[in-house]
């Protein structure tokens, strides 16, 4: 795992997101979990239609002038394959965290939990951030 973080949060924001990327031998990503303290629950989705950053925003569905509705799609599985990465990107697949028990504030880490169907469970500490890391 490369690249983890998560996006700070306003205050009162009850929805957050995770990126990072995936890569290794050949498995399936089958679940994600934080702690119950951080979240209600965690699931993996793709953005779909529109562009722009923008679309890093949980719940988004905005229409631009041409009409592309931005709209996120759960995934029950990420496959991982050698040479291909899945990546967890702004614009793309994101960890969605739902019912926020508190703002996700700059500084602060979240222990994000990966379960993949080979390899089992995999902490992965995830800095807040209010940008992409350089």
């Amino acid at each position: 795992m490369t690249g983890a973080w998560a996006r700070s949060t306003p205050e009162g924001a009850t929805n957050g997101v995770i990126y990072l990327t995936i890569s290794g031998p050949t498995d399936v990503l089958v679940g994600v979990a934080v702690a119950p303290s951080d979240a209600a629950s965690v699931s993996m989705h793709e953005t779909m239609g529109g562009a722009g950053d923008a679309a890093h925003m949980p719940g988004m569905d905005m229409s631009g002038d041409a009409g592309a509705a931005i709209h996120m799609a759960a995934l029950t599985t990420v496959p991982v394959a050698p040479g291909n990465e899945a990546r967890f990107e702004p614009g793309g697949r994101h960890i969605m965290l739902e019912g926020l028990h508190h703002p996700l504030v700059r500084g602060m880490t979240l222990t994000l939990t990966l379960t993949f169907r080979i390899a089992g469970p995999m902490r992965v500490d995830v800095p807040v951030l209010d940008n992409p890391p350089a």
